[in-house]
């Protein structure tokens, strides 16, 4: 499977590298056609602007000719008008001149020749400057309309230009941005196709590291896999199979290295048979067979045939063998465990029927005893003179003495069998996280010098600790642990704990202090801090022993059961090791004999109907909760509360009704 995986990983990467070298050939060809698209856009570019700056001097050059044809036109024009001006004025004077002459003619009516003579020549002159006057009159009308029409022509032709040199210039324009647009698509079409090519690398590394990580775990994997080569798929075929390309933990597994000997597997399979249908009828389902080993035991191997012709032929398989002899004997030690568990649970209680039987037995003894009692007294009022009877009765009471304390015995060995059993019990669940603490009222002080002894050398000192719920084997378990951590790093002859309780917090507090060698004291403070709670949770170097840090795991597992928390501190001249824990106080209620009944309800209807109940034999202190006429959220927070309520009623109710 691993091989079949291989090759259409192999086959995707032939497929992506083919793709890869066309994008790369798309992407070369793309870019010489850009390339060319550039340089025919920049010469192109450059003609266009070579039109443009002609357009542009023609213009000007056209511009320059206009203002110097006006320019001339105006000078002709000036002179003609200054010209037209002078012969006008003498004109007019002339006129005035004959005007004023023939009103003299006319006031004296008599003119020499020579007067009419001057006269007429006067007026010649007169009509010569009128002819002169007409034709400069019309020269300068005709000047001036050559002028406009040259002007008009001028003016058109510039217009002309103009429009021409706009066209280009949004020609030009319009060029310029398809050249842009065009540029853009073929950076856009770049920049896909870069990123395909892109895709296309990141695909071939992650191929190429998927193959990694297989060849890795192919290499690492605890299974065994190899093929199966075989000429036919007959019987005889199938026996004289030979085993190619295994995995590296085929030794691990078989004990033996793998060998291309025709029946090789066979030989060392003791379900050889069952082997041989799976081969021959090419089964996919898993089936558990037993292979011998070279030390003389036997591995169960879970074996499954994958059929995979387009990888390894039509004649070969490839075979997964998986170890199940761990499997097997975690299963087997596991039902061991079980065994022993139900075994320790039976002697504990073995031992607690034992206790119970013993303890029965002394009650029946001290009965007998006092029975024997009052028959001698008896017997000393009304027979004093029975000496045998007082005898036999004397060794009676002894037999009943060494009975009772043979049972006492008894009782004591059950107890401590008991105490035993259930420290083995609750080791074991707490290092499975099974255990859950068992509480009692306990008075750990006097819990404490019990566990102790009467011959310990630990001073005890305690501070009106009341009788509290605790799981006191559990806190014996972790309280030891501490002591025995006393012991081994500090000096065994001061060794104190010492027990506090805080009331308000119901919080149960015992220190375990320890006197030091102030010189080694000085230098773990140096290495670890005064704070040294974090050594509970590693191995350290502990005086002249190494630490194993069993007992700083039990402390803190103690202090998690009993939510509370574990702490270590160094001293200049101690080591203090403080465990405080949550440990409840009982609360003490006050009962009556009185039927006083709480009733709950959160209809209304209903609570009018208890309200009536209320009567005798029910006590008068009897109540209905929530109050009546109580608003939706007054009722519900009188329900939240109800609890509260009892906890705190006195008298207690006798029972409660709750709907």
């Amino acid at each position: 499977a691993g091989k079949a995986a291989h090759k259409i990983t192999q086959s995707k990467l032939d497929a992506s590298d083919a793709a890869c070298l066309e994008v790369n050939r798309h992407l070369i060809a793309s870019e010489e056609a850009l390339a060319d698209a550039h340089e025919v856009h920049a010469s192109h570019m450059k003609q266009l602007a070579d039109e443009c700056a002609n357009q542009r001097t023609k213009l000007a050059e056209s511009e320059a000719a206009r203002q110097t044809l006006i320019s001339e036109h105006s000078a002709k024009m000036s002179d003609l008008i200054r010209e037209c001006e002078t012969r006008r004025t003498a004109l007019v004077a002339a006129q005035t001149s004959l005007e004023s002459r023939q009103a003299v003619l006319a006031a004296n009516s008599e003119m020499t020749q020579e007067q009419r003579c001057q006269v007429d020549q006067l007026m010649i002159e007169c009509a010569q400057h009128q002819e002169a006057l007409s034709r400069a009159e019309a020269l300068r009308t005709a000047l001036e309309e050559n002028h406009q029409q040259h002007m008009s022509s001028l003016r058109a032709e510039c217009t002309n230009q103009r429009k021409e040199l706009a066209d280009s210039e949004q020609a030009f324009a319009d060029l310029k941005r398809q050249r842009e647009a065009d540029r853009d698509q073929h950076l856009k079409e770049l920049d896909t196709q870069q990123r395909l090519l892109n895709a296309s690398e990141a695909s071939k590394l992650a191929s190429d590291a998927i193959m990694r990580k297989h060849a890795i775990a192919l290499a690492r994997i605890a299974d065994v896999i190899f093929e199966v080569h075989v000429n036919d798929w007959s019987d005889e075929g199938v026996r004289a199979c030979r085993l190619k390309n295994p995995t590296a933990s085929f030794e691990a597994l078989f004990g033996r290295p793998c060998s291309a000997k025709e029946g090789f597997l066979c030989t060392h399979c003791l379900d050889a048979e069952q082997l041989l249908k799976m081969l021959m009828a090419h089964e996919t389902d898993r089936a558990e067979l037993r292979f011998s080993h070279p030390d003389s035991h036997v591995c169960t191997v879970r074996v499954s045939v994958v059929w995979a012709p387009e990888v390894t032929g039509s004649n070969a398989v490839l075979v997964v063998c998986h170890d199940l002899t761990d499997f097997k004997e975690r299963v087997e030690l596991e039902k061991d465990r079980e065994l022993i568990s139900s075994l320790q649970h039976e002697e504990k209680n073995a031992h607690q029927a034992q206790e119970d039987d013993a303890a029965r037995t002394i009650e029946i003894l001290v009965t007998i005893e006092r029975r024997l009692v009052d028959q001698r007294d008896i017997a000393l009022t009304y027979h004093p003179d029975w000496h045998d009877f007082f005898s036999a009765h004397t060794l009676s009471n002894e037999a009943l003495s060494q009975a009772k304390h043979v049972l006492t015995d008894i009782v004591n060995r059950s107890r401590r069998s008991q105490h035993e059993t259930h420290t083995r019990i609750m080791l074991r669940q707490i290092a499975r996280n099974e255990y859950e603490p068992a509480r009692t009222l306990i008075d750990v002080v006097s819990a404490l010098k019990e566990s102790l002894g009467a011959a310990t050398t630990i001073q005890v000192t305690a501070f009106e600790v009341p009788p509290v719920l605790l799981d006191w084997n559990l806190m014996w378990h972790g309280l030891s642990n501490a002591i025995s951590n006393a012991r081994k790093h500090g000096l065994q002859a001061q060794i104190r704990i010492t027990v506090l309780f805080d009331v308000p917090k119901e919080r149960l507090v015992v220190q375990v202090s320890n006197s030091v060698d102030a010189a080694k004291q000085k230098q773990q403070i140096k290495q670890h801090g005064e704070n040294a709670t974090h050594l509970l949770r590693r191995r350290s170097d502990g005086s002249s022993a190494l630490s194993s840090n069993i007992g700083g795991k039990a402390l803190l597992a103690v202090a998690k059961l009993l939510n509370g928390e574990c702490t270590l501190r160094f001293m200049p001249d101690a080591t203090l090791l403080r465990m405080e824990v949550h440990a409840p106080q009982t609360k003490s209620i006050q009962t009556s004999n009185e039927l006083i009944v709480y009733f709950l309800d959160d209809e209304a209807t209903m609570r009018l109907r208890y309200k009536a109940w209320i009567s005798p034999p029910l006590h008068p202190l009897s109540k209905v909760f929530p109050d009546i006429g109580l608003g939706p959220e007054e009722a519900d927070n009188a329900i939240k509360a109800f609890t509260q309520i009892v906890l705190n009623a006195t008298p207690c109710p006798a029972a409660l009704l709750l709907d």
